[in-house]
């Protein structure tokens, strides 16, 4: 864990402080902690397989020019794709 403050006195400058703490985990191998590893395994997995899936769909999409987008469900899953990394 790593911290650097920064201060502004009324006399004018920055003081830094810099604080380092090295920490080590304890893994938890509990059967609970396995079973939620497996689920993030398994959400990863198919997040990465309908990624994938959509791009090939988009790029079969250029091939054909406006076929794929004439469905709806395609422009939505288009567009939830397009909007992949604008949320937290």
């Amino acid at each position: 864990m790593c911290r650097l403050v920064a201060e502004i006195p009324p006399t004018s400058g920055v003081i830094t402080t810099p604080d380092v703490l090295i920490v080590k985990l304890v893994p938890d191998m509990s059967m609970s902690a396995l079973i939620v590893l497996g689920c993030e395994i398994l959400i990863i997995v198919l997040v990465n397989f309908y990624i994938v899936q959509q791009i090939v769909g988009v790029g079969i999409a250029v091939v054909s020019s406006t076929q794929y987008l004439k469905k709806r469900v395609n422009t939505f899953s288009a567009l939830c794709l397009s909007n992949v990394n604008r949320f937290p």
